[in-house]
């Protein structure tokens, strides 16, 4: 018996540069770092970079930091009102939601909770 092999006498790929990286001069890859609207790098860890920043005064740190906080609370807000309007439209049960929809929003009480402590103490 004969074994035949179709892909044996095929030859190389035609595309040299297939299989090799595009950047030939940086062989790592540089890390994205993902900034907030104020332009500080969100990396944990880093809080002696954002203390020692001489770009803004603390007041002006901690004046933005309130806003954006605001702002995203705002958006929490229109969520948490658009899912209560659907909730009492649809007529839906609360005992109907899954397992992790309850843990979910037993977390985000407890993270409330603990932020409402947290903006007591900046007065």
């Amino acid at each position: 018996m004969n074994e035949t092999s179709f892909s044996g006498a095929a030859g190389a790929y035609n595309t040299p540069f297939a299989f090799s990286r595009k950047d030939k001069s940086g062989k790592k890859k540089k890390k994205e770092v993902a900034t907030n609207s104020t332009g500080y790098s969100i990396v944990e860890g880093k809080y002696h970079e954002y203390r020692n920043d001489d770009t803004l005064t603390p007041r002006q740190k901690i004046g933005r930091s309130m806003r954006e906080i605001r702002d995203h609370l705002s958006e929490i807000d229109k969520l948490t009102k658009m899912n209560v309007r659907l909730k009492n439209e649809m007529d839906v049960d609360s005992r109907s939601y899954w397992k992790n929809t309850h843990k979910a929003m037993r977390k985000v009480s407890e993270r409330l909770v603990k932020l409402a402590n947290r903006v007591g103490q900046l007065y």
